[in-house]
């Protein structure tokens, strides 16, 4: 960590250990497990903790110093330590080597096994030429509001901006400094053109799509339009087969009265009802018998048995249609004659207060009728 060495040095590595909880017997008794922990704290030492080391140098080094001091040699102590530890308690602590020394170290402790004669003894035997070195850490407290920044600042701790910018160098590894953001720069230089080539294709082909796209719209309006006015067209030609199909079919003895009636006009010493219903055509002198109501020999009209001529014309004159007959014979069976004319109103569609009027004039006119004819 900064602040831990003298300022102007360079990092060193003195010492990798791990702490390795066995039981003691295991770790004597048996010396393939001792050589596979001394392997991996070995592994540990030279893929991660080197790496870890000069990755920590790199990211630290955004403000180097004018003048930089070597550290003396710690080969001496990283090779001082026995291969295996002599711990009397389930810790033992084992050391990383130099890159070559530890299977150099293995070999031996192999060739020195093998030629010693089997005993009972637990204890391996240790070359004697390895004395192990206490390391004596400086002194100076471990807490990180004691870190220094340098020899600019030496009296004042780290703030949380010097830790976040010490962190955001060592994730960059250094690449924040000039000298990366040149590289950066020239990959994207180089890369600009290329870009830049996919960008104008993308525009020409967004620009072929909409085109297309326009097109495509146009056609399907038109064919909507075709469409329309085809269902127009059809729902015309519906309407009139409908309208000639249920057309009246008025006698010609009543066609030519209605003509008479309405050419003299209404005679002077006619009956009250004549003078009543204007609009009405006259039935003629012995006009047929109509089976208006009950009968079973009444003239069938789509919508049902016509209800007497004199409503028959009046319903042609207004352009009613045929189905007024069956709403005539309701309004006849269920409401009283002084309320003919309110129910028509409400029932018969289109049907104004004159015509309500007259239409009940009418049915007055074609009880009498069938009253007449029945007698």
């Amino acid at each position: 960590m900064p602040g831990t060495r003298h300022s102007g040095t360079l990092p060193t590595i003195t010492e990798v250990k791990m702490d390795v909880f066995l039981p003691i017997v295991l770790f004597r008794e048996q010396p393939q497990t001792r050589i596979a922990f001394a392997r991996m704290v070995q592994y540990f030492t030279e893929e991660i903790g080197l790496p870890a080391m000069q990755r920590l140098t790199k990211a630290t080094s955004f403000k180097p110093p004018k003048v930089l001091t070597t550290a003396a040699d710690a080969t001496p102590r990283l090779n001082a330590h026995a291969l295996f530890p002599s711990s009397n308690t389930p810790w033992h602590i084992l050391y990383g080597r130099d890159i070559g020394i530890l299977e150099r170290l293995i070999a031996e402790q192999i060739v020195v096994a093998g030629a010693a004669p089997e005993t009972s003894s637990i204890t391996p035997r240790l070359l004697p030429s390895r004395v192990p070195e206490v390391f004596t850490p400086p002194a100076q407290s471990s807490s990180i509001s004691d870190f220094k920044k340098g020899k600019q600042a030496e009296d004042k701790p780290w703030t949380v901006d010097d830790v976040r910018r010490y962190a955001e160098q060592f994730e960059s590894c250094g690449e924040n400094n000039d000298a990366g953001r040149r590289a950066i720069m020239q990959q994207v230089s180089t890369r600009l053109p290329e870009l830049f080539g996919i960008v104008v294709n993308l525009a020409r082909r967004v620009n072929e799509l909409e085109i297309s796209k326009q097109t495509q719209l146009f056609e399907v309006q038109s064919l909507r339009r075709a469409l329309q006015d085809s269902s127009d067209q059809h729902l015309v030609d519906m309407t009139r087969i409908v309208t000639e199909t249920a057309a009246p079919s008025v006698p010609e003895t009543t066609r030519r009265s209605s003509h008479k009636f309405e050419n003299e006009g209404p005679s002077k010493t006619g009956n009250p009802m004549t003078s009543l219903i204007p609009s009405v055509a006259i039935p003629p002198s012995h006009p047929p018998t109509y089976d208006t109501r009950r009968g079973e020999s009444g003239l069938s009209l789509g919508g049902g048995k016509m209800f007497g001529p004199y409503t028959d014309a009046l319903l042609t004159k207004h352009g009613l249609p045929r189905r007024t007959h069956t709403i005539l014979r309701d309004v006849e069976k269920t409401y009283p004659v002084e309320r003919w004319m309110q129910a028509l109103r409400l029932k018969v569609e289109g049907c104004s207060d004159d015509i309500a009027q007259t239409l009940v004039e009418a049915m007055k006119a074609d009880r009498r009728m069938t009253t007449r004819t029945r007698s």
